[in-house]
């Protein structure tokens, strides 16, 4: 049962290189992709990492944003214990709500299913825009969860359940971010707000289940945001020319992929 749940929110997760797929069977045949889209993602994975780190790390903004989430994260501390017993012993959300999201939102899941689609889109289909969103998706979970994992081993911080010492941040919930912030920013907000919102109840999940406290899950939403924005900033630049829209119609609704002259 768990892992048809997982799988579940594996399709939900895939579905957002399923529509780019979709989109790009919008774009007229006289259009020819950027030369770049030869080399393929696989190839250009080690040099993607570098600039994905240097747009996550090396922008100002970011960087604020992280002084800025350490001075509230020293603050959130004191609410921890309080909000730690308003999710338990009742559990509201649920034990199998919350063993969805701990299946669905595994970073091993979410790492295997980016790598599944990024095969399928690249090497099986004629769909460039989808393989780069999938690769886009695996290099933002490589760098979120690497750093959540050196972060774990740093701080050593125990877990509510007392199970072991790799609680801060929290693992699932950096992931989910990282691939919300990824969406929002490759898609916009008609995907990047439900991504958000998913990821945002994968993190509720984590304090319903007693393995993470607050501060664990907004120090790995901040995490898993700030990765994933770089990326998705750095895959804009490299790929500039495309970008999927919603078309409406009368009495129909689709997606295009836009190319840009």
């Amino acid at each position: 049962m768990k892992q048809f749940l997982a799988l579940l929110f594996l399709v939900a997760y895939t579905t957002t290189t399923s529509l780019a797929y979709a989109g790009e069977k919008n774009i007229s045949s006289d259009v020819s992709p950027p030369e770049k889209v030869e080399k393929t993602c696989a190839a250009d994975f080690p040099r993607h990492l570098g600039h994905d780190l240097k747009e996550t790390f090396w922008n100002r903004w970011h960087l604020l944003t992280i002084g800025l989430g350490i001075g509230a994260l020293a603050g959130l501390h004191e609410a921890d214990p309080s909000v730690q017993r308003s999710f338990q012993p009742g559990r509201p959300l649920g034990k199998k709500f919350d063993d969805v999201m701990k299946w669905g939102a595994n970073p091993f899941v979410l790492a295997g299913g980016s790598l599944v689609s990024l095969a399928i889109t690249e090497l099986l289909m004629d769909a460039p825009k989808a393989a780069r969103t999938s690769g886009a998706i695996f290099e933002a979970l490589m760098l979120t969860e690497s750093i959540t994992f050196a972060l774990q081993l740093a701080t050593h911080r125990g877990r509510p359940d007392g199970s072991n010492n790799k609680s801060f941040p929290s693992g699932h919930t950096s992931g989910a971010f990282a691939i919300a912030a990824v969406t929002e920013g490759l898609y916009g907000p008609w995907f990047g707000v439900p991504a958000f919102a998913l990821a945002g109840l994968v993190g509720a999940s984590r304090i319903d289940s007693n393995k993470h406290v607050l501060t664990d899950v907004v120090a790995g939403a901040l995490l898993g945001t700030l990765v994933g924005l770089g990326t998705a900033q750095f895959h804009k630049q490299e790929y500039p020319k495309y970008f999927l829209a919603p078309t409406f119609g009368d009495r129909t609704a689709g997606l295009s992929l836009v190319h840009s002259f």
